[in-house]
């Protein structure tokens, strides 16, 4: 239901200026094609958005149609406009909320994703309209829908990103992320067009072993992979069985955080060059006051033992310089299970 519902407010943006007179269907072009394009990507569509209102486009409004329960014509008229166009606001349930609490999640906020638009969700709806110029309404409106997923027309799976960068595509190299974490990875990405670096960046999987290479470098120019060792931390695995079974925010846990990471500076400490970190979901934003950083170690080795961190990613001393400063200085770090 989420899907639905949040894709109707994406789509309300194509209503702005009398767009209600105008029927979108094969052949047709330009801004209100990109828009229902990005409305459909996030509705779950494997289309590229190119402003093209092509064979695939037509099939993605008819997979939406169907989900509504409307004649699937395949073209955007004014009933399946009308259809599409409820508000998120205060009071709302679901995976709408949901979604746009993790939309929040990834630019800082901190909510708990629970999929119920409460007071938290509304001050932190409010917060963003603020620090993007619009009127704070505390709804879930075009203009801010548009500013929440960046109003450049990124890509979905298989397109090019703004900055020239690949958001999509076959991966290449021996080892390769789980889809999952790579869905999400891509689609904070794409949601935030300017808000990391569009060359690398990386995934963590903690649902492997310590002794399997998990932490996945994603070159977004070609595609290509690079898999290296990362530690977990001791708090996260006390009966050091090399799966980390909980993780925590809490200063003091010496646990491993999930979630979004943005890289920052890097800097010469303890064990050497070493990469802060910065922390944009709620699951991790203590990241920089717990000083949970990216550094080398002489206790995870590549084809050695893997031991484990205070909830750092320590890697391997002899390759950590070469995979910090591909990270550096903005990149997205996605750590998940």
């Amino acid at each position: 239901m989420y899907k639905t519902m949040f894709v109707a407010v994406a789509v309300a943006t194509v209503c702005a200026g009398g767009a209600h007179a105008q029927t979108l269907r094969q052949g047709s072009s330009g801004d209100s094609v990109k828009r229902v394009q990005r409305a459909l990507v996030l509705h779950g569509a494997r289309i590229k958005i190119d402003g093209k209102y092509g064979p695939n486009t037509a099939a993605a409004v008819r997979a939406f149609q169907r989900n509504r329960s409307l004649p699937a014509t395949g073209r955007v008229d004014a009933v399946t406009l009308r259809s599409l166009e409820r508000p998120v606001q205060r009071g709302d349930r679901g995976s709408v909320v949901s979604q746009l609490q993790r939309e929040l999640n990834s630019k800082g906020a901190g909510l708990q994703v629970d999929g119920i638009f409460g007071p938290a969700t509304e001050r932190a709806l409010k917060t963003f309209q603020r620090s993007a110029g619009l009127n704070q309404s505390g709804d879930l409106d075009s203009s801010t829908l548009s500013k929440l997923l960046g109003s450049s027309g990124s890509a979905a799976s298989g397109g090019s990103s703004s900055g020239g960068s690949s958001s999509g595509g076959a991966l290449s190299g021996s080892h390769r992320p789980k889809a999952s974490l790579l869905r999400e990875a891509r689609r904070v990405l794409s949601s935030n067009p300017s808000g990391f670096r569009r060359d690398y960046m990386a995934i963590v999987d903690f649902s492997k072993h310590s002794s399997q290479k998990r932490l996945y470098v994603i070159d977004l120019r070609s595609n290509r992979v690079e898999a290296w060792k990362v530690a977990h931390g001791s708090g996260s695995d006390p009966s050091n069985t090399g799966y980390p079974q909980r993780f925590s925010n809490r200063s003091g846990s010496k646990m491993s955080s999930l979630g979004v990471y943005r890289t920052a500076e890097t800097y010469n400490g303890k064990y050497g060059y070493s990469l802060r970190l910065d922390g944009l979901s709620g699951s991790n934003s203590r990241v920089r006051s717990r000083a949970v950083v990216m550094h080398p170690s002489a206790y995870v080795r590549e084809g050695g033992t893997s031991g484990r961190s205070w909830g750092c990613f320590a890697i391997d001393k002899r390759y950590s310089t070469s995979v910090i400063k591909k990270l550096k200085g903005g990149a997205l770090i996605y750590a998940g299970r």
